[in-house]
């Protein structure tokens, strides 16, 4: 007998007998024709105290209770027999109707008959072999001997892909019902077992802290559990999830978005109709029934819906001693035989990639390149299981000591979350990372952890064709140049990006024993791919990037990287980049500066004994000509921790240009734009480019067109600069620097923009309030701490109270927002002419990027562009609005924005009407991001009232309301007249 027969056998039972009145009757008569015992009967399905269970064959053998005389007539009674089954028989048969004909008359009329016979598969003659059966032949039966054919399906597990059939003499319905939970109740539970001497545990880490840095490094959209238990491991889904256990004890609490379905695996896959199943899971957790063929079904059924980059883990492939891996269970440790999928996976399936981790207590076993269309495993299913419960009895010493198994240490689960997170993000298969698997496992042996050998920082360098730049970094990168560090605290890889002028590893080792040098995979002018590389392989709790192996760094800069990172898990540092010579190289090289220049230029000073010297013999890099205290467009060296270069998934590989293009900006603004990282720059330390003729640095040529054109490609937009980043500082002054922090103190102060437009005036009033800049700063970080109903409201409290003068003078019916951010304005605007008294208040609120989580039906949230928002908002709609309307400009404060706000309501704002330009407080703001903005509300408003100043007035009882534009809209209220 081979497995799927025994299973579908146990199905027919679940569905027909179990609950019917036949399960009580007793004695229950079973007849199981041609019911010899070779290698297994049905009995162990029937094996209740009532059944009176008959054997028939043509010969004597185990199992045999009746021997036909004749095949084709049986010595029983009419109506005798309340089930009768056969399995693997009715191909043997030559006259199969007749015997047939035989089960319906000894069948009584409320009796069932289980008919399993094989589709396909090789001749087997026992002793002739006959004939292959469809569900037309099942039916051709019914019809012959006048009964019903009451359910039949075709199982397509190989090799005989069984056709299964129920019929009965009385007309009845098919059963819906196949949730058999009977037996994972018994075999699962440990309640009555005592504990014994064999409940030895190993492993170096808790199975749950794996899964936990899986659901943290995938960020699964979709997550798949079998066997859910307590709900501990269910618990760590933040996304779409479901939990399959026929017999839940949830004790944790769960996301409100996760749901336990009561039933069994094997009925949750047939019915085939859960969302995450449809939707293909990420992430499946596989710790159900603890044998064999229960996992390996488990696994097959998720293969069918998975997608490329479905990441499958299984527990309990290691037992700790040969009493937990029984197929009966007889320790409160038990494994079953599930240490038999991982054996068998890589003998049938050298496909796919198994890493297994040296987990508590029983181990786990990630399975990774699922392939839905590969039936490997379905067709040889029945052999598989054959060997697996027939050849493979006892674990040998190798799975019992877990040899091979991977360390999960912090190192080895960073490199394969990387890695794994990486393939996924990519779309890159799985095969194509199986040299990093393959390193990974053979170097991660099952051996203590050594915590004093752990890491504290890895800095990956990118080189390419620096032989005469790349040893000075080096050199600076290490002792005795760099301070405050050991060389056995930190590691630098050197990524080498397929440099044609050769790589002198010899030299390169010689300058400290700290250095790798990494061949990168590929052939790829741009750096990206080599940059995720040497993620993947770092070793340290920080690691830093520096995408330009040319630059040099300054003594501090590693020490002082590592101590910010200890300020905060979520740190993310940055520092200021800086040109070797007297401007900037894009401007230097057309005045002659170049290698030989640059040489002379080093010599003059000792910065082999002083890296702060550097700073004497430099400019600030155009990405940092805000000086010290204004975030840089980029950074030439990130540091972020291990873990976080995980979550935000690296350099975006899609940046192909010669040098990344744009790749380091997008990283840097990805990081500042992230609200999990804090932005850190290192006051007093650095980076120095040396002049090597790179694409972007050292072109006579701009190349920043084409650089733009493939982000517009990736991000849909051009690139702008990150802003309104709260930034922390950390370092320590040097002597040489204090006329650039100077400078760039003077830079950050509001009096000192030197932009032309800083002091403009409109109808002989200023723009800038009186406010102290001291007290605008406070009052600025209580605005952007302020909620309204529980949602961020970015309003200050002195233009809340001009709003509701305004409200109620204007006795505005319609409010036209444009930003909505959260929503929290819009909705206050709402509840606000709702208390005035409005009937059937509106609000548009406008966003290029909605963010509000609620509804409203008083608010309408439309996606649009302050640019064009002829695009969204058409005549006839303006025209049908209630008026009075204000409309509020709170978008990008940019001043093409605000312009064209104003210019696109001209056309439509009547009489009492009221357009309301915020924020031109933003160019008294002390903080450099705000310089960003150019004064452009301001300039807006004055250019507006310049050329329509006969159809406006500034409401000046409303910007005065609290002193001369105590507000942050000066000169902003402006009233159609």
């Amino acid at each position: 007998m081979h497995a799927s027969s025994l299973e579908n056998m146990r199905k027919c039972y679940q569905k027909y007998i179990v609950g019917s009145e036949l399960e009580k009757r007793n004695p229950l008569k079973v007849l199981d024709v041609g019911g010899a015992d070779i290698n297994g009967s049905y009995s162990e399905v029937f094996s209740d105290a009532n059944v009176q269970y008959l054997g028939t064959d043509l010969a004597p053998g185990p199992g045999v209770s009746v021997i036909l005389d004749d095949p084709n007539a049986f010595p029983l009674e009419d109506n005798s027999i309340d089930v009768v089954i056969s399995g693997q028989m009715l191909e043997h048969c030559e006259f199969f109707w007749v015997v047939f004909a035989e089960f319906v008359r000894v069948l009584k009329d409320d009796g069932f008959i289980f008919l399993i016979a094989p589709s396909s598969g090789p001749i087997h003659n026992y002793p002739v072999d006959c004939y292959r059966f469809y569900p037309d032949a099942y039916r051709a039966l019914a019809k012959y001997t006048g009964c019903n054919l009451v359910e039949v399906w075709h199982d397509n597990r190989g090799p005989w892909d069984d056709l299964v059939g129920v019929f009965s003499k009385a007309e009845l319905a098919k059963k819906n019902a196949d949730n058999d939970i009977s037996l994972a109740l018994t075999a699962n539970s440990k309640a009555a077992i005592a504990p014994t001497a064999f409940e030895t545990v190993q492993g170096e880490l808790p199975y749950i802290e794996v899964l936990k840095l899986l659901h943290e490094s995938i960020s699964p959209e979709n997550y798949l559990e079998i066997g859910v238990r307590n709900g501990r491991s269910l618990s760590l889904a933040n996304c779409h999830s479901v939990g399959v256990d026929p017999d839940p004890e949830i004790t944790y609490e769960l996301a409100y978005n996760a749901r336990v379905l009561k039933l069994t695996s094997d009925y949750f896959f047939e019915l085939a109709t859960d969302p995450v199943l449809q939707q293909k899971p990420d992430l499946v957790f596989i710790d159900g029934m603890h044998l064999f063929e229960y996992v390996l079904r488990d696994f097959i059924n998720v293969e069918k819906v998975s997608g490329p980059h479905t990441v499958v883990v299984v527990d309990d492939i290691y037992p700790n001693h040969p009493e937990q891996a029984t197929r009966e269970r007889n320790t409160r440790v038990w494994t079953g035989d599930v240490w038999k999928l991982h054996t068998l996976l890589k003998k049938y399936r050298p496909d796919l990639t198994l890493v297994p981790i040296n987990t508590s207590p029983t181990g786990l076993l990630i399975i990774l390149g699922l392939d839905s269309k590969n039936d490997t495993l379905i067709k040889r299913y029945n052999p598989i299981v054959r060997e697996a419960l027939h050849k493979l009895d006892k674990p040998d010493q190798n799975t019992i000591g877990r040899v091979g198994a991977l360390s999960p240490s912090a190192d080895n689960l960073r490199q394969l979350s990387q890695v794994v997170a990486r393939a996924k993000r990519l779309s890159l298969p799985y095969k194509s990372q199986a040299g990093f698997f393959d390193c990974l496992i053979s170097h991660g042996p099952v051996k203590p952890v050594d915590a004093s050998k752990q890491l504290a920082m890895s800095v990956v360098v990118i080189a390419y064709n620096m032989a005469r730049e790349l040893p000075r970094t080096l050199r600076s990168l290490t002792p005795p140049i760099q301070k405050n560090i050991s060389v056995d605290d930190y590691e630098i890889i050197v990524v080498d990006n397929g440099s044609t002028d050769g790589v002198d590893e010899t030299l390169y080792h010689a300058i400290s024993p700290n250095i790798r040098i990494i061949k990168a995979e590929g052939n790829s002018s741009s750096p990206v791919a080599a940059i995720n590389q040497g993620l993947a392989l770092a070793r340290g709790e920080v690691v830093g990037v520096m995408i330009d192996g040319a630059r040099m760094a300054s003594p501090g800069l590693l020490h002082r990287a590592l101590a910010a990172s200890k300020s905060s898990p979520q740190a993310a540092i940055g520092t200021l980049a800086f040109h070797l010579g007297n401007d900037v190289q894009m401007k230097s090289i057309l005045a002659g500066y170049d290698r030989e220049v640059e040489d002379e230029l080093l010599s003059t000073v000792d910065w082999e004994d002083d890296g702060y010297k550097l700073f004497d013999v430099s400019v600030f890099a155009g990405s940092s000509k805000g000086g010290w205290f204004d975030l840089p467009a980029e950074t030439n060296a990130i540091f972020l921790s291990a873990h976080n270069w995980i979550k935000i998934g690296g350099y975006d590989e899609r940046f192909q240009q010669p040098g990344g293009g744009l790749a380091n900006l997008d990283t840097w603004y990805r990081i500042c734009d992230n609200p999990g990282l804090n932005v850190v720059m290192l006051l007093g330390e650095g980076t120095f480019h040396q002049f090597h003729g790179g694409v972007a640095t050292n072109a006579t040529s701009s190349s920043w067109d084409q650089f733009n054109k493939e982000y517009v490609e990736i991000r849909g937009q051009s690139y702008k600069p990150p802003k309104n980043v709260n930034v922390s500082y950390f370092g320590s002054i040097q002597d040489n620097q204090k006329p650039s922090i100077l400078e760039s103190s003077f830079k950050s102060l509001p009096q000192s923009n030197k932009l032309p437009t800083s002091n403009i005036e409109v109808n002989e009033r200023p723009f800038n309030s009186k406010f102290p800049p001291s007290l605008l700063s406070e009052i600025q970080k209580g605005v952007m701490r302020t909620k309204y109903r529980d949602v961020p409201f970015f309003k200050s409290p002195l233009d809340i109270g001009i709003y509701y003068q305004l409200l109620n003078k204007a006795s505005a019916k319609t409010i036209i927002e444009i930003g909505s951010k959260f929503g929290g304005s819009a909705l206050w605007f709402a509840d606000t002419l709702t208390a005035y008294g409005v009937e059937s208040p509106k609000v548009l609120s406008i966003d290029i990027e909605l963010l509000a989580e609620f509804t409203d039906d008083r608010i309408e949230f439309i996606t649009g562009d302050a640019a064009n928002l002829g695009e969204v908002l058409n005549e006839s709609l303006l025209q049908e609005l209630p008026r009075p309307i204000v409309v509020i400009e709170d978008s990008s404060h940019f001043y093409q924005h605000s312009t064209a706000t104003l210019n696109f309501f001209h056309r439509y704002l009547q009489k009492g009407d009221y357009i309301v330009i915020e924020d031109g407080v933003c160019s008294q703001l002390s903080e450099s991001r705000y310089r960003t903005y150019d004064n452009g509300p301001n300039r807006a408003v004055r250019d507006f009232l310049l050329a329509h100043g006969d159809d406006y007035e500034i409401d000046t009882a409303l910007c005065d309301h609290y002193g001369i534009n105590a507000t942050y809209n000066p000169n902003g209220y402006l009233r159609r007249i």
